[in-house]
């Protein structure tokens, strides 16, 4: 399973070879692990209802009888395993856009890879419409497998937009069961202070949402970082911040989910810097985003939209008066070191 963006077409940091690389790196590693590949993302492709099933025509039939190369019958009629499954053939999509080059090339990769688009096909609130994923406009954000993952996906939706998690785009969500293989290592005591993985808990989204949008740092840091120019590889760039963004996610679930039998910080609500206007306009937009929850009109998601801007903007300028108070703090410390208690002082006072 792997997580794909692409970015917009004319843009700097356009590739024309964008999906042939990511062909090679696919085919690479499902040959290495002798696994099927899923993909979900922002492909930054318009498709609209392009067909990307190849059914072969029927003079092959007669052709094909004497061949004796199974694995190639296999992959000529590999979306049959789709009609076993009782998916549908053809797609549905909201997006009325004329199809982009980003579009073609997307869908020439799934007819050489066996891909499909599950949008539309798999069960949940997106069966048989394809939802519009960016701005209630396109359909962008994909999810790709092979047939044999279909019947493993169990539901598949397009969630509600909120604008402190993205600028203009739906997430994605879906769920799959597969069996595990269990494998019993030995390791020293050393090894048993390595953390396990946060387990999503659906009733503390907002929480985590408020959590990762909070470490205003790490969002300048990776910011610059892939808008600086330099001789630096891009590709090393984007790989630095893709490693970076990952590091920011898992940090935020240990923090916002606690895995049992460990301890981590609280969240956003307990930080210093989360003074009382925060809270006030945190309070102002979940009650736009829960105006747009009971009535979805463009009124209420420009409200909500609006909301969630001055909730990150109120965010960043408490955090950045917060490091200057802090900064100033520990210059007089400097000077005298009396002013311990100084910056305690100062730090609560900050917070009420």
């Amino acid at each position: 399973m792997g997580c794909m963006y692409l970015p917009p077409e004319n843009t700097k940091y356009t590739s024309n070879e964008a999906f042939t690389e990511v062909e090679i790196e696919m085919i690479e590693l499902v040959n290495k692990y002798n696994g099927q590949p899923l993909i979900v993302g922002d492909l930054n492709a318009k498709t609209k209802l392009l067909d990307d099933v190849v059914i072969p025509d029927d003079s092959l039939f007669d052709i094909l009888d004497d061949f004796e190369d199974d694995s190639f019958v296999s992959y000529l009629y590999d979306y049959q395993n789709l009609c076993d499954s009782n998916v549908s053939l053809k797609r549905c999509s909201e997006d009325s856009s004329v199809p982009n080059n980003y579009g073609y090339k997307l869908i020439d990769f799934c007819k050489r890879n066996n891909l499909y688009i599950g949008n539309s096909r798999l069960p949940g609130n997106d069966h048989m419409i394809g939802l519009t994923t960016c701005n209630s406009v396109s359909l962008i954000d994909y999810l790709l497998l092979s047939s044999s993952v279909f019947p493993l996906i169990k539901e598949f939706n397009v969630l509600e937009f909120n604008p402190l998690f993205s600028d203009v785009h739906c997430g994605l969500c879906f769920c799959f069961h597969a069996s595990v293989n269990i494998f019993t290592t030995h390791s020293d005591d050393n090894c048993s202070s390595q953390r396990g993985h946060a387990r999503w808990v659906p009733d503390k989204e907002n929480r985590f949402i408020e959590t990762l949008v909070s470490d205003v740092t790490k969002f300048d840091e990776i910011s610059l970082l892939l808008s600086e120019d330099s001789s630096t590889d891009p590709k090393e760039r984007i790989n630095t911040a893709v490693d970076k963004i990952c590091d920011l996610f898992k940090s935020t679930a240990n923090r916002v989910f606690k895995p049992k039998g460990r301890f981590y910080p609280s969240g956003t609500s307990n930080q210093l810097w989360f003074n009382k206007q925060c809270r006030d306009k945190r309070k102002g937009f979940h009650k736009a985003k829960n105006r747009y929850s009971l009535n979805k009109n463009k009124e209420n998601r420009d409200e909500m939209k609006k909301s969630g801007k001055v909730y990150r903007t109120e965010m960043n300028k408490s955090f950045e008066s917060f490091q200057h108070a802090l900064e100033s703090d520990m210059r007089k410390l400097s000077k005298k070191d009396s002013g311990y208690i100084d910056i305690a002082l100062n730090i609560r006072n900050f917070n009420q």
